[in-house]
């Protein structure tokens, strides 16, 4: 389970030198080397570990985005080689916007998103010179997620997956993601810095030897695709600190309020009488905290068909789907 950063709490790790550079900046766009700068120099004073960034997000003060969202038609084969399971209504919660970006001689390429209101499954290409093999542990040394409009507490988690020849100029990433707020209709930059080879960090000797480019590469979506997710009616009997119980086919939200607000991991009944756990749906999960109240989030490595499920479980009691 991981806790998200509150944006009082992120703003507590920064000292009132690096505030005041942000609060003196002006209106006018960013260069792509001032944005590397100043996101190097923010994400430099907070404690982070290193495969879970969380961030609670000023976006707009600090990099000013620019958009491409020419729609195209995806294939929904791409989601079905990395998760198992799948529904008749896959369509509707997946885009496939003509996204990318190059510098340095390294292309980024945005292939396929697929979430719902909260969660996003968003997944691209690295793509080298003609001829060059990547290595197989390549990765981007740090990511950052801007939203343009508003702010929110969030978790990802990006790793290398599986492509299609592991000994050619490609390389293919995912990005999990989840927030604490709807995000429908925001527009959403990730942008990748460093490209490096191996697990080396910044204070390792062979640091330098591991970066293949020190250049930034950025991937901006509108959150445009559809919600299936169900708000489930609440039974009487079910705890009265249990405010919301939300499913898609990607996820898991329940949001808690008083004094009492912790929940043992729900259960999902299927129709065919099968019950899976959180364990064996999620490896990635999320709790947001504020005050007395708390969500928590599970993102499933596998598409659930909601027209298959019974009932959420929780805390021993069944609310129908």
């Amino acid at each position: 389970m991981t806790k998200q950063v509150r944006l009082d709490e992120w703003m507590d790790e920064l000292d009132p030198q690096l505030l005041e550079e942000i609060g003196n900046l002006d209106d006018s766009p960013l260069s792509r080397a001032e944005q590397k700068k100043l996101t190097r120099m923010v994400m430099g004073r907070i404690r982070k570990p290193r495969r879970w960034r969380r961030i609670a997000l000023v976006a707009a003060a600090l990099v000013a985005l620019s958009t491409a969202t020419a729609a195209a038609v995806g294939d929904l084969g791409l989601f079905n080689r990395y998760f198992t399971g799948g529904t008749s209504q896959m369509a509707g919660m997946a885009a496939f916007p003509e996204v990318s970006d190059e510098a340095d001689g390294y292309r980024v390429e945005l292939l396929g998103l697929m979430g719902d209101d909260q969660t996003v499954n968003l997944i691209f290409d690295l793509i080298g010179a003609e001829g060059e093999v990547l290595p197989e542990d390549v990765r981007f040394y740090t990511s950052h997620i801007w939203v343009e409009q508003g702010s929110c507490s969030m978790g990802w988690h990006l790793d290398q997956i599986e492509d299609d020849d592991p000994a050619d100029n490609q390389a293919r990433f995912m990005l999990r993601m989840d927030t604490d707020r709807k995000m429908k209709g925001k527009t959403v930059s990730l942008v990748l810095d460093t490209l490096q080879k191996g697990w080396s960090t910044e204070e390792a000797p062979e640091f330098e030897d591991s970066i293949l480019s020190d250049a930034s590469w950025t991937l901006t979506f509108d959150w445009s695709w559809q919600d299936l997710g169900q708000k489930l009616s609440l039974p009487a009997e079910l705890d009265k600190e249990v405010k919301e119980v939300y499913l898609s086919p990607v996820s898991l939200r329940v949001d808690i309020s008083g004094r009492n607000n912790s929940i043992q991991p729900p259960l999902i009944h299927m129709k065919n009488g099968e019950v899976l756990t959180m364990e064996e749906l999620s490896s990635i999960s999320g709790t947001t905290s504020e005050f007395l109240k708390i969500q928590q989030r599970w993102q499933f490595d596998r598409i659930l068909d909601l027209k298959e499920v019974e009932a959420v479980e929780v805390n021993g009691t069944l609310i129908p789907v």
